[in-house]
């Protein structure tokens, strides 16, 4: 079954004369229905690019890092500036089978998006429990990127509930927000919350829950390189 979007639920934002948030999310929506060349080109590029992931995997089963020499992009943000090579401080693994030793939750392997430039385990904290797994990318197709997996904090279905909201409610302006929301629907029509970058400082984010494995899943992305599109692409991929 094809994903439906309500349009009447998205906000009309319009700056600069540039695509308002909520016509990009529906023009997302038509990239995840295969609706478009550009749609159809994507998901062949992430088809191919999971092929060579299929060819990346170590005997143990990991995804192998290709390494972020390449990747020089700055991240600039309420939080100051980061370079998206490593967005975060933590532990840095070349598989995913050696991260998966350092968590406590089963990961959503990017399998389809082919391998990632790094893999961090953040924060490098004793306490197992509490740590995040992030996958760095470049990618020929969607940019730079990287998906961040975690433990949801509460329900599932109370996770699922608050992600409808993320993606409905209006971001407040302030020092911490200064992006526009708008929600999006994934191609198994499970619901997931934009934030756009309205100054193309900090990152295009889109959030989904995985209910199977309980995590909560944000894909983050330069502005300039991740657009709503681009994010609505990605988080089909990773879902697969």
């Amino acid at each position: 079954m094809n994903p439906t979007v309500d349009s009447a639920a998205l906000p009309r934002l319009v700056s600069n004369g540039q695509r308002s948030v909520g016509q990009a999310a529906i023009i997302g929506m038509l990239l995840v229905t295969g609706c478009g060349a550009q749609g159809e080109a994507d998901r062949a590029d992430g088809q191919q690019s999971g092929t060579a992931s299929a060819q990346t995997e170590t005997a143990s089963g990991g995804l192998t890092v290709t390494g972020t020499e390449k990747i020089t992009k700055i991240a600039h943000g309420p939080l100051g500036s980061r370079p998206w090579a490593k967005p975060f401080e933590g532990d840095e693994f070349s598989t995913l089978a050696e991260a998966e030793a350092a968590i406590d939750f089963e990961p959503l392997a990017p399998t389809q998006l082919g391998p990632p430039a790094a893999i961090i385990v953040f924060p490098p904290a004793p306490t197992v429990e509490d740590r995040y797994l992030v996958f760095v990318y470049d990618h020929p197709t969607f940019g730079i990127f990287y998906i961040k997996e975690r433990k949801v904090d509460t329900s599932v279905a109370e996770s699922e509930a608050a992600i409808e909201q993320r993606g409905t409610m209006p971001c407040p302006e302030g020092a911490f927000c200064s992006a526009r929301r708008a929600p999006a629907v994934l191609a198994d029509r499970r619901k997931a919350a934009l934030q756009l970058s309205k100054d193309l400082q900090g990152g295009n984010t889109i959030e989904f829950i995985d209910a199977k494995r309980a995590l909560w899943i944000e894909i983050v992305g330069p502005p300039d390189s991740l657009d709503a599109e681009k994010a609505v692409a990605v988080a089909n991929l990773l879902i697969g």
